[in-house]
């Protein structure tokens, strides 16, 4: 029935609907020799400008490579429309995708320059050596660690084995610049003594770093007890004498062995001449 001013009906619209994607899978990172990569052995006398021998910065080429993923719909969707004196209203119904394409492909973008900065560490020492020392008394020794690069450095020093000791701290240098690190021997007994020290940095040619430390501790003097020389009148075979205290004690420190001396022209026959007198004078207490 038609009625005047009043109108209806139902269309199909198609829709085209098309949807990409994109996942990275890995990103190259190449130049001419070999990627960026950490030395995995110390130096054992650094600093040592390493295989790859990258310095402050590396200039590399790098490109990503993925999948590239297409989906390709056609929307069906059926409308119910009505008008009134001019006026449209419209009701969807539903909307009805179809899949026409799915598709994947492999894409690998072009190589662009890449210029990484990076730190580099300088090191004018390869061992600290600290002399002699007494034992119980302390030297120090210091030496600059520098960041050539253009990243900043991390220096951490493992602490030595006694009686040698350092710094322990984490330092972190900004480009250009550096800092003093301070070592120190105190010897708790007399001899020569050897150490390490190992320094590790996030510098990709020195990563570890091992510098070798030496000193010797010095004892006080062996001293024993003095010995005096009875001189030549005390005898031949004098050897060491006794040391009487005069006017105290009589103690006396003697070595083993040793025998007061006769003194200044004392000599054996001055000793029979005294026997004799002893005689005589017994003999005249007889009569």
């Amino acid at each position: 029935i038609s009625i005047p001013g009043v109108g209806g009906g139902i269309v199909l619209t198609v829709q085209g609907d098309l949807r990409t994607s994109y996942q990275t899978l890995q990103i190259i990172v190449s130049d001419a020799p070999s990627p960026i990569t950490m030395e995995g052995a110390f130096t054992a006398v650094g600093p040592d400008p390493g295989f790859f021998d990258y310095g402050a910065s590396k200039d590399l080429l790098t490109h990503p490579e993925g999948n590239l993923m297409f989906d390709a719909d056609i929307i069906l969707a059926p409308v119910l429309y009505l008008s009134f004196v001019g006026t449209r209203i419209d009701y969807p119904i539903a909307e009805v995708p179809i899949g026409v394409a799915a598709e994947q492909e492999s894409v690998i973008f072009d190589d662009h320059a890449t210029h990484v900065p990076l730190p580099d560490l300088r090191i004018g020492v390869t061992e600290l050596s600290f002399g002699e020392i007494p034992v119980g008394g302390m030297s120090a020794r210091t030496f600059t660690v520098a960041n050539d690069g253009e990243a900043p450095l991390e220096v951490t020093l493992r602490s030595p084995m006694a009686p040698f000791a350092g710094d322990l701290a984490t330092l972190t240098l900004p480009p250009g610049t550096d800092a003093p690190m301070t070592v120190s021997f105190n010897p708790d007994m007399a001899g020569a003594a050897n150490a390490v020290l190992i320094i590790d940095t996030n510098d990709p040619d020195e990563s570890m770093l091992v510098l070798r430390l030496d000193g010797t501790g010095l004892g006080a003097p062996d001293t024993g007890p003095p010995t005096y020389d009875a001189g030549p009148d005390g005898g031949a075979d004098a050897g060491p004498v006794a040391l009487v205290e005069e006017g105290g004690c009589g103690c006396r420190i003697a070595t083993p062995g040793s025998r007061r001396p006769h003194g200044p022209g004392v000599g054996p026959w001055a000793l029979g001449l005294l026997i004799a007198l002893g005689a005589v004078a017994r003999i005249r207490r007889r009569r």
